[in-house]
């Protein structure tokens, strides 16, 4: 039902709500976002431009033109700033060599600017082709990231699978509805998991972002982390979600605090992060719904 509603919610009525959830609608605003959290609270980003699931090549050309305008403007911002991508925004549904190509492009690109990139993980028909193609760019892009999911079964075989090599990676519970035969169902699973692979990655010697909005996880990862250099983890949340006392505790702490901040530059690409949000968090949902419920 709550899916039903979401899906049928008009876009406009969606973004207007959902406000503090995007970072802006070009990319000046979205650096003004994160210029501002770093000032303000010492909080670092992470900047995405929103669209995916590209198939069309112009669009991938247009795609690549943005970030590489994004690492320009970035500049000297590279201590609080980093940047994520999605294959399918590079045409991984039209051409693997064509999307290697534009991924090597962008990432030579950033590397030469001192920019960090987090290639981020989507839904699991994209997760052999993601961690192939990072673990091919990996030895020439140390500024090169990726995602891992602790709802999938595979997530420990695969973090194995990297042992020798030293990497970045970004644990999270992930935000796409898996089928039961590949993937946990049960949320407290998936937290348990995360830090068990939260644990595996920061023994292994990787850099280890924690990726969870749930305090008691965060608590229980502390535990963990207390263990390790704090320059070999960080811990991240989204950008909107109400999280301000436990970031300022973390950060008072010494710890990292990185928030994924997604700006757009089409409304229909946010409408679409958005509605995907608000069916994975009921929080997110009930005030949208609550507002718009006012407005009659």
């Amino acid at each position: 039902m709550k899916d039903f509603i979401v899906d049928h919610l008009p876009g406009s009525i969606v973004r207007f709500f959902s406000r503090p959830y995007v970072g802006g609608y070009a990319i000046q605003p979205a650096i003004d976002k994160a210029v501002q959290l770093w000032e303000t609270e010492g909080i670092r980003c992470t900047l995405d431009l929103l669209g995916e699931f590209i198939t069309n090549t112009d669009q991938v050309e247009n795609t690549v033109s943005i970030y590489k305008e994004l690492f320009e403007m970035i500049n000297d911002k590279t201590e609080f700033l980093t940047v994520s991508i999605k294959l399918s925004a590079l045409g991984i549904l039209i051409d693997q060599d064509f999307c290697e190509k534009k991924l090597d492009e962008l990432l030579k690109e950033a590397k030469s600017r001192n920019i960090q990139v987090t290639m981020d993980m989507e839904d699991s028909s994209l997760t052999d082709i993601t961690l192939d193609l990072y673990r091919k760019f990996l030895p020439h892009y140390p500024n090169f990231g990726t995602v891992l999911q602790s709802r999938l079964f595979r997530t420990k075989e695969d973090i194995e699978s990297f042992r020798g090599m030293k990497g970045r990676f970004r644990i999270c519970i992930g935000i796409y509805n898996e089928p039961p035969e590949i993937s946990l169902t049960n949320k407290r699973e998936m937290k348990e998991k995360l830090l068990e692979y939260a644990m595996m990655l920061l023994e292994d010697g990787h850099y280890t972002e924690i990726a969870t909005h749930d305090k008691d996880t965060i608590r229980k990862a502390l535990e963990i982390v207390n263990h390790y250099p704090d320059d070999q983890y960080e811990f991240q949340q989204l950008l909107g979600v109400p999280m301000k006392s436990m970031q300022r505790e973390l950060i008072q702490a010494g710890k990292k605090v990185r928030l994924y901040l997604p700006f757009a530059v089409n409304k229909n690409d946010a409408t679409a992060y958005l509605k995907r949000r608000m069916k994975e968090n009921p929080h997110m949902t009930v005030y949208v719904l609550r507002n718009l419920l006012r407005l009659n």
